[in-house]
């Protein structure tokens, strides 16, 4: 059973990126994710403030594995998000020995490899004398994998003594992007995937979902 949801999963998650999974069927778009702002690294001799964030490519992913626990109607998922990028517009302060200098511009960055761990539980409801399920918000733990920045535009005027020190900064300091952008691409992929999800499995019922 597990193995043939992740083949029907994997084969439909291309849709996913527009919403559209054929035969006039549509659910919710994951493309794109939008998040107002982050700041990144408030406490730091580098401080970032992002806005117009923009994730595309969060429908990149495969199901490495999947557990089904049909009596208790849980779900636990591990997958792989293969190629995601992020865009936004910044504005950053970085504090070059005991200088405050300051730079804007756009961002460009590219993720790879993420592994993430998604727990999806649903709950059982009557509905014409039918049971059907809903799924609750989904749980979903990303760890970070591969990173690089593609582009940062107009970074200092060109000065490339301190776009280097910036670069690496960015680069190097997994916990700024990981404790910022992660958090905030989780709560979004949760509100999405249980949005799809419930839309799936709205029209049939438990029988029909596990005969």
């Amino acid at each position: 059973m597990s193995e043939c949801v992740v083949q029907a999963i994997n084969a439909i998650a291309p849709g996913f990126a527009t919403g559209d999974l054929g035969g006039g069927f549509r659910v919710p778009t994951l493309e794109p994710f939008h998040i107002k702002q982050l700041i990144l690294g408030k406490d730091g001799n580098l401080k970032v403030h992002l806005t117009d964030v923009n994730v595309y490519g969060s429908s990149n992913f495969k199901i490495d594995k999947l557990r089904v626990n049909v009596d208790d109607l849980r779900f636990d998922i591990l997958l792989t998000l293969t190629k995601f990028d992020v865009y936004a517009k910044y504005k950053m302060n970085l504090n070059f020995f005991g200088s405050v200098v300051a730079s804007d511009g756009l961002l460009h960055t590219l993720h790879t490899n993420s592994k993430a761990k998604v727990t999806m539980k649903a709950n059982k409801y009557l509905k014409n004398g039918k049971e059907f399920i809903k799924f609750e918000p989904f749980s979903i733990k990303i760890k970070r994998g591969g990173f690089k920045i593609v582009e940062i535009t107009n970074l200092f005027g060109g000065n490339k003594v301190l776009g280097e020190i910036v670069t690496t900064l960015l680069e190097n300091s997994p916990e700024n992007l990981s404790s910022n952008i992660y958090p905030q691409l989780e709560a979004e992929l949760s509100s999405v995937f249980t949005s799809i999800s419930n839309s799936i499995v709205e029209h049939a019922s438990y029988d029909e979902l596990f005969p």
